[in-house]
């Protein structure tokens, strides 16, 4: 049967429409809306207190059977009593149940979308919504025999209890796909992940044609003995330029222009750090940009000319190094770096930063394999998603 919540109540009512005489030493605490979330009543350590004879002259008739609402500013947060020492001010309304009714069926029904629907249509006010003690005196109630309560609690707890286990499971598998790729990564840069080729052209061998100045060694602390054909060397001597952006141009829109068609960039995640639209480019070949600031070490490959602003660094590799190896293998060492706590990013940082390099095609095969072990994980972890 379906019955209005003030057949079923002893009691429905607010708190105090106004302002009590606070005490700072009270033992009592002047509750609103606000303090109510998830069930309980949470004392804040900005909640007002007020003496015993403040309490005496305002406590209303809260027990066992007592549900509490927030129904002014925030709507629909509710609490119930367990003996809080609490006077109530207005935005906290109270009604206490008939003994037939089982409590957490009660706060079940008050936390469905049917209630909190309900208690938004029937709010008033433009600015500060509130909800009136009459709509929540004649708000409908599905009353069900007290043992079909009961189960329907057992069984929204089960439900509820199963979807939180699954949650934790998404979390735990989205770690484990992180902790696979970092793997792969760290695999990739160690030479372990594709077979190699003893006919390739050693890697120091063609990034001396190209850059006669690189700082080249084939024996490091940082990753042991290198493969055959593998060397190290500093990112400096692996890009044509590296270095940080400016300000933004003087000739700029947040949107794309007929004049302004050239993207700005700067150090951010969403939408890659797009910022706005500019009509020269700063840099026109195919690069790797590194955010300096924020989310530090976020890499983004860009193949179309931009602007980079705010110190996003910016580094065009020569032809020894192939791009998306340069962003997995940076992707590596900023993970490895990740507990330092460093502000920022610059761009001496970057240029000293040494990388092993192996041939190039062994790099093209390197890229190939990650990039297929990536989209499997990304499919499991979707599927779950």
């Amino acid at each position: 049967m379906w019955c209005k919540l003030e057949d079923i109540t002893s009691v429905i009512g607010d708190g105090l429409h106004g302002t009590p005489q606070y005490n700072p030493n009270g033992a009592y605490y002047f509750v609103n809306g606000n303090n109510l979330s998830n069930r309980q009543i949470i004392i804040k350590n900005n909640t007002k207190r007020v003496s015993e004879e403040e309490y005496i002259k305002y406590k209303k008739p809260l027990n066992e059977h007592t549900i509490l609402v927030s129904i002014n500013g925030t709507i629909g947060n509710i609490g119930t009593y367990s003996n809080e020492q609490i006077i109530l001010g207005k935005s906290a309304c109270y009604f206490n149940i008939t003994p037939f009714l089982v409590k957490e069926y009660m706060c079940y029904v008050i936390e469905s979308n049917y209630f909190q629907k309900y208690a938004l249509l029937s709010a008033t006010g433009s600015t500060i919504k509130n909800v009136p003690l009459k709509a929540i005196n004649e708000f409908y109630v599905p009353i069900p025999p007290v043992s079909e309560q009961k189960r329907i609690v057992s069984e929204i707890d089960y439900l509820l209890a199963f979807i939180n286990k699954v949650e934790e499971g998404r979390e735990n598998l989205q770690s484990i796909v992180q902790s696979a790729k970092s793997k792969i990564l760290d695999l990739a840069i160690h030479g372990k992940l594709v077979p190699q080729d003893p006919n390739e052209e050693p890697a120091s061998e063609l990034l001396k044609r190209i850059n006669p100045k690189a700082e080249i060694t084939c024996d490091t602390p940082q990753y042991g003995k290198l493969l055959k054909g593998w060397c190290e060397t500093t990112l400096k001597s692996l890009a044509k330029e590296v270095f940080a952006g400016g300000d933004k141009p003087t000739e700029f829109t947040k949107e794309k222009t007929n004049g302004n068609i050239i993207p700005i960039y700067s150090n951010g995640v969403e939408k890659d750090g797009l910022y706005g639209y500019t009509n020269v480019a700063r840099v026109i070949e195919p690069c790797l940009t590194v955010s300096a600031r924020g989310t530090i070490g976020f890499t983004c490959i860009r193949n179309i000319p931009f602007v980079p602003i705010v110190r996003l660094i910016t580094i065009v590799p020569n032809p020894a190094f192939d791009l998306k190896y340069m962003k997995f293998c940076l992707d590596c060492l900023l993970i490895w770096s990740e507990g330092s706590s460093i502000p920022q990013l610059t761009v001496p940082t970057i240029k000293k930063m040494q990388l092993p390099l192996p041939p190039l095609q062994e790099q093209h095969r390197i890229v190939a394999k990650i990039e297929e072990l990536f989209n499997q994980l990304n499919k499991i972890e979707e599927s779950v998603l």
